[in-house]
């Protein structure tokens, strides 16, 4: 009796494979039933089946077999963390606070836009005001050379010369100073940096290096009953340092 309920269900099963030749899978039920369709996803509680252009979803604990390609569940993958991107910009902006250890302009705040020549090269155009005893608005034109080597932190090189039509001083007139007279103002300066990449398209620079400035400095005083003139020209000498920021 259990030989011939056997070939019996064998025989079923076979005649639902020939009359499905056209069906990607076959999913049978503990209470009999069987649903033909494609198979597009099995999860641990449930198996989702395409079936006449319809989405059905069976409870897996009701399921005893499983004929034909499957295509297993692939759950949902939590958000991953932005990869690193290297700031590698043709065009950027960099706004800097600096401080020379000598006067007359010991406090200088900058703005630069930086053009990418090459991997290792870019050159940069900007203004700045310097000031301290004295102010005064400076063009400067950089030079940078970045080393080839590193993602969040590279090393680099820099020269910039810088010009001012003249400055005006903090120090309000004496008695005896009725004028001051600042001329045209040059500058010119070499240091080393590391630039600090954040991976988020911004990075943070600090510098230091050395500075030279170079002025004439026409003072004009009254003695009482005259006015006398005093001319000078300056050069001063000194390290610097900088912080900024770059975008």
């Amino acid at each position: 009796m259990r030989l011939i309920i056997i070939v019996i269900f064998l025989s079923t099963i076979s005649l639902d494979v020939l009359q499905a030749q056209n069906v990607s899978s076959s999913v049978y039920l503990l209470n009999g039933e069987v649903y033909r369709g494609e198979v597009i996803a099995i999860g641990s509680e449930s198996l989702l089946m395409k079936k006449d252009e319809q989405i059905i979803s069976l409870d897996r604990n009701r399921i005893r077999y499983v004929f034909g390609p499957e295509k297993k569940f692939q759950p949902i993958r939590s958000s991953q963390p932005s990869p690193f991107k290297r700031f590698d910009k043709k065009l950027s902006t960099e706004l800097g606070f600096g401080i020379n250890t000598f006067t007359p302009f010991a406090l200088t705040m900058s703005f630069t836009e930086w053009l990418k020549l090459t991997n290792q090269w870019s050159a940069g155009l900007g203004a700045s005001l310097d000031f301290s005893e004295y102010s005064m608005f400076k063009y400067n034109l950089y030079v940078r050379y970045f080393r080839p080597h590193g993602d969040y932190l590279r090393g680099f090189i820099d020269g910039q010369v810088g010009f001012a039509a003249g400055g005006s001083s903090f120090i309000q007139n004496t008695f005896e100073v009725t004028n001051i007279d600042i001329s045209p103002v040059f500058q010119s300066s070499i240091g080393a940096g590391i630039f600090l990449d954040s991976g988020l398209g911004a990075g943070f620079t600090i510098e230091m290096g050395m500075s030279a400035l170079r002025y004439n400095l026409k003072e004009t005083f009254f003695n009482g009953s005259s006015e006398s003139i005093s001319t000078s020209e300056l050069l001063k000498l000194g390290p610097y340092f900088q912080s900024s920021f770059m975008f």
